[in-house]
C-alpha cells in the first residue's frame, strides 16, 4: 500500500462509520422498526378518543355547474348571500338564446292555432254545405212519387182519349149513326189522343230524368259529405299546434337545464362564475349549502373505532372559536384512509380510520368556518377501551 492511497481509504472508513452510526441511532429511537414489521399509532387514552375533524354543513356543500362550454351571461348573486329555493343564481347565455327561441315558437303556435281554427271552420262549413245538399236531394227524392202519380194520370187520360176515339170511329162507320159524328170530330179526337200520348211521354221522360238526377245528386252529396268530414277530422287531429307544443316542451326542458337554480334555501359560499367565461365541469360555478345545521366529521383511528357509539359527548376545539360541545350523531361502517392531514407534521400517517359525524349543540360560531380542520375529543366509557398490540 502506498501513501497516495491513504486519503481514499480514510474516506471509506469515515463513510462506513457514519452509516453504522445512523443504523444504531435508528434502532435505538422509539417508533423506528425494521422494514419487515409495521406498528400502528398508539390508541387514545381509555376515557376519551382524540381525532381530527372538519366543520361541514349537515347536508354537505352543493356544487352547481352549467353545461360544458355554455357561457355565463349574468351573475345574479354574491358570496355570502342568502338565497331561496329555485332562485336563479347564474344566467347562462344558452338560456337567453333558448328564451328567444321560445318566444318565436309561441308566436308560431299562435299563428298555427289561428290557421287550425280557420281550417277547422272551413271544414265544418263544408260539412254543413254537403249536409244541406244531401238533405235537398232527399227532398227532391221525396217529390218523385208525386211525379210518378202524374204519369199515372197521363196514362189514364190517354186511355180515356183512346176509348173515346174508338167510340167515335164506331159511330162514324155505323150507317144508322154516322150522321151524328163526322170525320171532323174523329180527327179532333185523334189529335187529342196524340196529345195525350205526347204528354205521357214527356211525363215519363221527366220522371226518368228526375230519378237519374236524384241518384247522381245523392251520390255526389254523399261523397262531398264524406270528404268534408274527413277534412274536418284531419283538421282536428293533425294540427301543427301539437308539433309546436312538443317543441316548446323540449325547449323549456333545455332552458331549465341551462338555468343555475338554487336547489334549496341556503347561503352562497363561493362563486367561480365570471361574465363571458365558459362553464367547465371540473370547476363549479356556484358552491352553496344549507347552514341551518352544522356538523363535524371526524376521522377516528381504527383502533379507537370500537369505543365510539352514537350519543357519546364530544368537544370541538379550534383556535378560530371557543370549544363547542356536541354528541355523536352517526358512525359510518366503512374503514378507509384518512383524508385530513394531521396538524402535527411528525404524526404518523400510516393508519386507517372511520368517519364519525358529530352534531354540535351551538353552531353559530362554527358555521362561519366551514371546512376548517378542528380537534375532536369524544368521551368514552373506561371499560370499553381497545386493547393495544
Amino acid at each position: 500500500m502506498t501513501t497516495r492511497h491513504l486519503p481514499s481509504l480514510l474516506a471509506d472508513c469515515i463513510c462506513y462509520s457514519c452509516m453504522l452510526f445512523a443504523v444504531i441511532l435508528c434502532v435505538s429511537l422509539p417508533g423506528c422498526t425494521s422494514s419487515g414489521s409495521k406498528t400502528l399509532p398508539p390508541a387514545s387514552p381509555k376515557d376519551h378518543v382524540l381525532a381530527q375533524g372538519q366543520v361541514l354543513p349537515a347536508g354537505g356543500v352543493v356544487r352547481l355547474s352549467g353545461a360544458p362550454g355554455d357561457l355565463v351571461a349574468a351573475v345574479q348573486v354574491e358570496v355570502g348571500e342568502e338565497v331561496k329555493a329555485d332562485q336563479e343564481l347564474v344566467q347562462m347565455r344558452s338560456s337567453s338564446l333558448r328564451n328567444k327561441q321560445l318566444l318565436a315558437l309561441q308566436a308560431q303556435k299562435k299563428a298555427a292555432q289561428q290557421q287550425a281554427q280557420q281550417k277547422t271552420g272551413q271544414a265544418s262549413q263544408q260539412v254543413r254545405i254537403a249536409t244541406a245538399k244531401l238533405e235537398n236531394v232527399h227532398a227532391i227524392e221525396g217529390s218523385l212519387p208525386r211525379k210518378r202519380k202524374l204519369i199515372s194520370i197521363a196514362e189514364a187520360q190517354l186511355t180515356d182519349a183512346k176509348e173515346l176515339l174508338a167510340k167515335l170511329k164506331g159511330i162514324s162507320k155505323n150507317n144508322l149513326t154516322k150522321e151524328f159524328v163526322g170525320d171532323l170530330e174523329v180527327d179532333k179526337q185523334a189529335m187529342a189522343v196524340r196529345d195525350a200520348e205526347l204528354k205521357l211521354g214527356q211525363q215519363q221522360e221527366t220522371y226518368a230524368q228526375a230519378v237519374q238526377d236524384v241518384e247522381l245528386a245523392k251520390k255526389a252529396a254523399l261523397i262531398e259529405l264524406e270528404v268534408a268530414e274527413e277534412l274536418l277530422k284531419a283538421a282536428k287531429e293533425f294540427s301543427p299546434v301539437e308539433v309546436i307544443d312538443a317543441q316548446i316542451a323540449t325547449l323549456e326542458e333545455e332552458m331549465a337545464a341551462a338555468k343555475i337554480l338554487a336547489p334549496f334555501a341556503g347561503r352562497v359560499l363561493a362563486l367561480n362564475a365570471r361574465l363571458g367565461e365558459a362553464s367547465v365541469p371540473q370547476i363549479p360555478l356556484v358552491e352553496m349549502a344549507d347552514l341551518s345545521k352544522i356538523v363535524v366529521e371526524a376521522e377516528i383511528n381504527e383502533r379507537d373505532a370500537a369505543r365510539v357509539e352514537v350519543g357519546q359527548l364530544a368537544t370541538i376545539s379550534s383556535r378560530a372559536f371557543e370549544p363547542i360541545s356536541g354528541k355523536v350523531l352517526r358512525v359510518d361502517a366503512l374503514i378507509g384512509k384518512p383524508q385530513l392531514k394531521p396538524l402535527d407534521p411528525l404524526a404518523r400517517k400510516d393508519y386507517r380510520s372511520k368517519v364519525v359525524t358529530i352534531e354540535l349543540d351551538d353552531a353559530n360560531d362554527a358555521k362561519e368556518w366551514l371546512q376548517l380542520q378542528v380537534e375532536v375529543k369524544i368521551e368514552t366509557p373506561t371499560d370499553r377501551s381497545a386493547t393495544s398490540e
